[in-house]
């Protein structure tokens, strides 16, 4: 039987034993040896005993954004936009209130007018058709009922656009707010009743869904918010799901998409029974459209789609009529949505374009360049031409040039196992 050397050994232990097969602290170690193992010196050895300890729970830290550490650069976005915001309140009492209630004809927005018009005759005027989309002005307008609460609206979804880019891999929220606050079309898409916001929000939520593990319950958001805005946001992202899931190249994605509409746009008119010339009247003016369209009309699309894609994003730059007859040099200075907000919004599309080709990102192997070409294509089958039909467009561009240049993404397997491993 083994003799036990930790009583011995420890000091503080052996003043607490009494028992007589134990040696007294005086005793010598040598004489260890012939003691027996007690259970009360196993009891006691200093390698059994626990001291319990207890830890109080840490306090979250509670960050508050004005002291949140955050780059010049960024504290320069946020001023900017504070102050920006500031200025859409003074433009809504100036402009906007008056405009709403007919004591101003100074234009701000685009349909803003028209919107609050079928609003007040709900049940007379079609909501949802094949070809008019209004659900998401007039649910606004019939929910909110003020021209204040839209503006306020407008600006909680232009915040929740920015706080999801900055969850997008590898974009930089700074300048990709500060790229959306360089398009003039942001002041009447904040201050006035407009499918524009909504189709700001669904274009970052589509380059979200497309760069995540792609969640069931972010795409049916993203259906949702695109439906609000228009029939051809909705249709991009399906077609491209569809056609991703096919495992379609994306050269021969878009050829496919050109022939459908090639042999079928003329064929929709006939089955909805629709003569494409009711809309010449709305384009008394246009003369190039309304060629355009008859050819397109005769199975033309392929011919006429690339200069009805420059149309849609030069808008008043590249036509004659903006230069000759322009209401701004005739002295009439009350449409600015046409004089001033469309002009600088294409100037601002086409430069964040032109950037975006040259620097090498508008490549085939980039969803966000399928989506956007699949977005153009779709535009400009409509025989109507208007450049703020892009402006989901200029958004996905915007965040494209908000992330470097050649990112290298973490793979669709890892992040489903990092969501796994998050548990979320």
């Amino acid at each position: 039987m083994r003799l036990s050397k930790s009583l011995l050994l420890d000091p503080l232990a052996r003043p607490h034993f009494s028992s007589r097969l134990l040696v007294s602290p005086l005793t010598k170690p040598r004489f260890s040896k012939y003691l027996l193992a007690s259970p009360v010196s196993r009891l006691f050895d200093k390698r059994t005993i626990h001291t319990p300890t207890y830890h109080f729970p840490k306090i979250p830290a509670i960050a508050f954004p004005l002291t949140k550490k955050r780059s010049l650069g960024e504290w320069m976005f946020w001023f900017a936009l504070f102050g920006y915001i500031m200025m859409c309140v003074g433009v809504y009492f100036y402009y906007v209130a008056p405009w709403i209630t007919g004591e101003t004809n100074i234009r701000i927005g685009a349909d803003s007018d028209r919107y609050w018009e079928f609003a007040r005759y709900f049940g007379d005027v079609p909501v949802l058709s094949v070809t008019q989309n209004r659900l998401g002005p007039i649910t606004l307008a019939m929910i909110l009922k003020s021209g204040f609460l839209v503006m306020c609206f407008n600006v909680v979804l232009l915040l929740i656009a920015l706080k999801i880019a900055d969850t997008i891999p590898n974009v930089n929220r700074t300048v990709f707010g500060l790229l959306l606050l360089a398009n003039a079309e942001l002041l009447p898409s904040l201050t006035t009743l407009n499918k524009e916001i909504f189709a700001l929000l669904a274009s970052v939520m589509t380059v979200k869904y497309v760069y995540s593990s792609r969640p069931k319950l972010l795409l049916l958001l993203t259906l949702f918010v695109a439906v609000c805005a228009r029939w051809e946001q909705p249709a991009m992202l399906v077609f491209y799901l569809v056609t991703a899931r096919l495992k379609i190249p994306p050269k021969w994605l878009l050829i496919l998409l050109i022939l459908a509409i090639t042999i079928g746009y003329p064929f929709a008119f006939r089955i909805l029974g629709v003569d494409p010339s009711s809309f010449d009247w709305l384009m008394a003016d246009a003369n190039t459209i309304v060629k355009l369209n008859s050819i397109q009309n005769a199975f033309g699309f392929p011919l006429v789609l690339p200069l009805k894609a420059l149309m849609l994003m030069g808008g008043s730059w590249i036509s004659p009529h903006f230069y000759t007859n322009n209401l701004a040099f005739a002295g009439n200075l009350e449409d600015y949505q046409q004089i001033i907000f469309q002009p600088l919004g294409c100037l601002a599309f086409l430069i964040v374009f032109y950037v975006a080709f040259r620097t090498g990102r508008l490549r085939l192997d980039n969803p966000v360049t399928v989506l956007s070409l699949i977005t153009i294509i779709l535009t400009a089958a409509s025989p109507f031409i208007q450049p703020r039909y892009l402006y989901g467009v200029y958004t996905m561009l915007c965040l494209e040039l908000a992330r470097p240049k050649n990112p290298r993404l973490p793979s669709l397997r890892l992040q489903k196992r990092e969501h796994f491993l998050r548990g979320t």
